[in-house]
């Protein structure tokens, strides 16, 4: 199975994350959040895309495949789990500019964490989970 647009995506991903962490002051984001904002959208957006795929080509032709691949395909399946609920969380918390111009603080500290969780995750998948994704042909 060819990864190589999963890998894309990461690249994407990686950008925005880069371009997010870049508008990371409190002081900035005070004054105008509306940028951060709309880069955190479009972060959200091509994560969503990104995840759907996973779960509808990538795992499942996992689970289809050796023992080994099919258990690997459960433990991302429970961990991506707990890291959708987390971002869910995290994107309820800043539905807007406003709600970070409040809390300009609180958002860079909360959005540097998920920014590390995600950087983590990708980093993760493109050692083990598409590598195996790729054996099977």
């Amino acid at each position: 199975m060819q990864t190589q647009r999963y890998q894309d995506q990461h690249r994407e991903l990686l950008g925005l994350a880069g371009k997010l962490a870049g508008m990371l002051d409190p002081a900035k984001l005070g004054q105008d959040a509306e940028p951060a904002r709309k880069c955190l959208g479009e972060i959200a957006g091509k994560l969503n895309v990104h995840l759907a795929m996973e779960d509808q080509v990538l795992y499942p032709a996992l689970l289809k495949g050796p023992a080994q691949s099919a258990d690997l395909a459960k433990r991302f399946m429970e961990e991506m789990g707990g890291i959708k609920q987390a971002f869910g969380a995290y994107l309820a918390t800043w539905p807007g500019a406003g709600a970070i111009q409040k809390d300009p603080s609180g958002f860079v500290t909360q959005t540097q964490g998920i920014l590390g969780a995600l950087g983590k995750r990708i980093e993760v998948e493109e050692g083990q989970l598409y590598p195996a994704a790729e054996k099977l042909g």
